[in-house]
């Protein structure tokens, strides 16, 4: 598939019709032409009615029909950096790397985008590990491309970083060797340092061409019949070092050779500085060559000065070294690497539309509205929830404030009634204890008046014991006829209705007398009314009245045998 690699510069852009995604790309057609001003800058890039009408007209011209295109980027905006991540698989690197942003980079997420090249590391393979060279790429800039893409009629396919650009076409030139690459723009300069197919080192210096350009532009000695890059590409306006003064007899060549060289001193100062931090680095590693690339690779006498500004040979990187199928050795290549890189394996971007449709804005609006009306009722409902908690807590811990004050007030009358319940208990076991010392039969009184009158005084009673209903009499005879005569005697008395005995038993003393021993239970005829009545209260109370079960005895002998005479 054809696509169109454009680079965007803030003073030349560059376009070239080629291979997108092939492994020797094909360069099929190229052209430049200068950047309108306004089109380019750190930021990103803008719509541009005369960059428009030239990309166009300059598409027309070289009869190149492709639309789909890929951009290389450069902005001082994108940060970079080599990660270690464990070894996921590639669909979930990118959840990673936004899950963990803020370990990588300090930005807000929501206004960057993560894109990342996978390093290859054998070591860390063995150790299921992987490396990643990450960016984190402001979305403005992005957003920048797609509305140029869009505003000049051109469809887009994919966005590169430009390290990788360089990277990609230098990495298919230079293979496993040790590589220096300066990528020479107007407003920066970018280092590649590659080894062993990967990327050792690549920094960006906000120094760039553009100052000494403008001296030259300035100069008397300019004529304006072509660009001040053209100029300085045919006219030698370097000095040989850059502390070394200069050896044109020509007052005004060598002042303008002299200005021009000191407006290039902080960018090669710097590239200096980052050689030996480089070597100090990684001992073992001599650099050798450095390879210019970009726009100012055309600049006359630039590379004898780096050469003996940096101790090491400078060079134009030139397509011959390239040894690609498919690019014509008239390609500059050097001006065009990026563009050749973008078209290998370009960094993916993500381009999807986040746009929202006017309908879609309305709804979300909408929802957020009843989102925050929501919140705000749940807020004010809080609010009235704790106020009437605290509140309601405020009154119910006075309260009980005030029933503690009561209580203790009459914690006297828990004392009275403690005293007025022992009372009532002592009184009801006195009342008991009396009752049961003082019940009497109205019935065993008449039964012993009437036994004086009739039982003959040969009878011995010997225990007699009663209650309100029966009366029990044990008793001594000579005979047991005398005994039955006795039990007759009861039988006979009005106020027994029944006598039942146990048994007569007779009875040997130690003197051999015999006496017969019998015990009779005699049944009142009338029950004693109170007895009944207490037994029943008794009963449903279900407690024992002491003297109901007991037995009143009474002992008669002699005086038993006296009342019956």
């Amino acid at each position: 598939m054809k696509i169109l690699s454009i680079e965007v510069g803030s003073d030349i852009t560059h376009v070239v019709e080629t291979d997108y995604q092939m492994r020797n790309p094909k360069i099929y057609n190229y052209f430049s032409f200068d950047t309108p001003v306004g089109t380019a800058g750190d930021s990103g890039v803008e719509c541009n009615e005369d960059f428009k009408k030239t990309l166009l007209a300059k598409l027309e011209e070289h009869k190149i029909k492709t639309r789909k295109t890929v951009f290389s980027v450069s902005s001082g905006k994108i940060a970079n950096r080599e990660i270690i991540i464990p070894m996921v698989k590639n669909k979930r690197i990118q959840s990673l790397l936004n899950a963990n942003s803020s370990e990588y980079f300090p930005v807000d997420l929501s206004m960057h985008q993560f894109v990342y090249r996978t390093v290859a590391a054998p070591d860390l393979e063995k150790e299921k590990k992987r490396k990643l060279f990450v960016l984190a790429v402001p979305n403005e800039l992005v957003d920048g491309y797609k509305a140029l893409s869009k505003f000049c009629g051109l469809e887009l396919t994919d966005l590169d970083y430009i390290g990788n650009s360089i990277f990609q076409t230098m990495h298919k030139s230079e293979r496993n060797r040790l590589c220096l690459t300066v990528n020479l723009a107007e407003d920066s300069t970018l280092l590649t340092i590659i080894h062993g197919g990967e990327v050792l080192l690549q920094r960006t210096i906000f120094y760039g061409y553009g100052a000494a350009v403008k001296l030259v532009k300035d100069s008397p000695l300019y004529d304006g019949s072509v660009s001040p890059l053209e100029y300085m590409e045919t006219h030698k306006c370097l000095k040989s070092h850059l502390n070394g003064p200069s050896q044109d007899a020509d007052e005004q060549k060598a002042e303008l050779k002299n200005n021009v060289t000191d407006e290039l001193r902080p960018m090669i100062a710097n590239i200096g500085r980052i050689l030996d931090y480089f070597r100090a680095r990684n001992e073992g590693l001599e650099i050798e060559e450095c390879l210019m690339v970009g726009n100012g690779a055309r600049i006359n006498g630039l590379d004898w000065l780096l050469s003996m500004e940096l101790n090491l040979k400078a060079q134009p990187f030139v397509t011959s070294r390239l040894d690609a199928v498919g690019v014509n050795v008239q390609v500059p290549i050097s001006e065009y690497i990026a563009c050749y890189g973008a078209a290998i394996a370009p960094m993916k971007f993500d381009l999807s539309d986040n746009e929202l449709s006017v309908d879609e804005k309305q709804k979300g609006e909408q929802a957020m509205m009843v989102a925050r009306v929501t919140l705000l009722v749940c807020i004010l409902a809080s609010v009235v929830m704790v106020v009437y908690g605290g509140v309601t807590n405020h009154i119910g811990h006075k309260k009980v404030i005030e029933l503690q004050d009561k209580k203790a007030s009459l914690a006297y009358i828990e004392e009275i009634y403690q005293n007025y319940q022992n009372t009532c208990n002592r009184y009801k076991d006195v009342t008991a204890l009396d009752r049961n010392a003082t019940r009497t039969s109205s019935g065993m009184a008449d039964a012993i008046d009437e036994m004086e009158q009739k039982l003959p005084s040969s009878v011995k009673v010997t225990s007699l014991s009663a209650n309100g209903e029966t009366m029990t009499v044990t008793a001594e005879v000579s005979t047991k006829d005398e005994a039955a005569k006795m039990i007759q005697q009861l039988e006979s008395f009005d106020i027994f209705s029944s006598v039942t005995t146990t048994g007569i038993n007779e009875v040997t003393d130690e003197a051999g007398s015999t006496t017969v021993e019998f015990t009779v239970s005699c049944q009142y005829t009338t029950p004693d009314a109170q007895f009944a009545d207490e037994t029943a209260t008794e009963t449903g109370t279900e407690t024992t009245d002491q003297s109901a079960g007991a037995s009143t005895e009474t002992q008669t002998d002699a005086a038993s045998e006296g009342g019956a005479q």
